[in-house]
Order: structure tokens, then sequence, then C-alpha cells
């Protein structure tokens, strides 16, 4: 007589069905270490990645007030003398938007460009100023450029916070949705100088 045919039936079945609940115990509990180890990590990866996105927009606001104060015609025109110190601020500013955003992104580069065009004309208005040659047509020029930016800038900080309120809420965001948020960003930005009778909108389709 065999070890199972010892055994009667009942206390073999109800041995088999304790080995099966214990593997499949085992099995779930290995399959919740594994499946909790993977949230923590996305979650992990969502907070260092979200704390990033601050950090850059924090620095890329500063680098806008900075190009705001010294890329100014008014305020290089109250203190000609150091003007061209001031334009060196400018370009100082709009460095910091290369180092800051991604050239190969569009959005990215439109905002270097108008930043760098910026410093540029700051830079040459500067000049004019130093030869006493600055003429009211580079004031307008250096102003409207300056609000372009600064417009282009408002409108990249609205779509990244709209993907970093997302990411808060552990969602991990994709690179078309932020191009959703800033297209419609700029339709709403469009609409209201529409509404305000802008000659020129400057914030463009």
């Amino acid at each position: 007589m065999t070890f199972f045919e010892e055994i009667p039936q009942a206390d073999l079945l109800l041995c088999i069905l304790q080995c099966l609940t214990i593997a499949v115990t085992l099995s779930l509990g290995i399959s919740n270490v594994v499946l909790s180890r993977r949230i923590q990590k996305g979650r992990n990866i969502v907070d260092i990645t979200t704390r990033y996105r601050l950090e850059r927009m924090k620095a890329q606001q500063d680098a806008m007030r900075r190009l705001l104060v010294h890329a100014s015609p008014v305020g290089m025109r109250l203190d000609a003398a150091s003007a061209a110190r001031t334009a060196g601020g400018a370009i100082e500013a709009a460095a910091a938007f290369e180092t800051l955003l991604h050239a190969h992104f569009d959005r990215d580069r439109e905002l270097i460009e108008a930043a760098r065009r910026t410093a540029l004309l700051a830079a040459e208005f500067a000049q004019s100023l130093a030869a006493d040659g600055a003429t009211p047509e580079q004031e307008r020029q250096l102003a409207e450029q300056l609000h372009r930016t600064s417009r282009l800038n408002d409108m990249y900080v609205a779509a990244e916070w709209s993907r970093i309120k997302r990411e808060t809420e552990g969602r991990n965001t994709k690179t078309e949705e932020w191009y959703v948020a800033y297209d419609d960003v700029r339709r709403r930005c469009a609409d209201m100088e529409r509404r305000l009778q802008v000659q020129e909108p400057l914030c463009e389709k």
C-alpha cells in the first residue's frame, strides 16, 4: 500500500486544497510586491520630474524678469550712461533661455529666438544711445519685441503649469498633451487681443 493510499480521500483533498491555497497566496503576495514597487517607481519618477519642472519654470521666470528690466528702452533712456551694461544684462538673460529650454522643440525654439532677438535689439539701442543717435523707431521695435517675448513666455509658462498640475495628481504627461495645452493658451491669448482690438496681435496663430 502506497503513502497516498494510506491517507483518507477527504484528508488528501484537503491537503491538496491547502497546498493550492498556499501557492495562490504566495503568488498574490509576490505580485503585490512587484506591482507596488512599479507603482512607487512611477511615482518617484513623476515626483522628480515635477520638481525639475518647477525649478526650471522658476529659473525661466527669473530670466524673463531680468530681460524685462535690462531690455527696457525706457530704462536705458533714463540711464543712458550705463545702457551698454544694461544691454549686457539682457544678453545674459537671453542666454539663460538657451540653457533652460530645448531648441529641438518648436515652441522652445520660438521663445529662445524671441529672447535672442530682444537682446540684440537692446544692444543696438544701447549703442545708438551712446552715439546720441537712438531713434523713436528703434525704441518702438525694441518695446514691441520685448512685449512679444514676454507674451510667448507667459504662454509657455501657462502650458507648463498645466502639465505640472496634472503631474501632481500622479499622471505622467506626454509631450503631445503639452502642445495641446500650449495651443489652447495661444488661442485664448489671440482672442483676448482681438477683443482689445490690437492692430498687430503679438500672439500669432
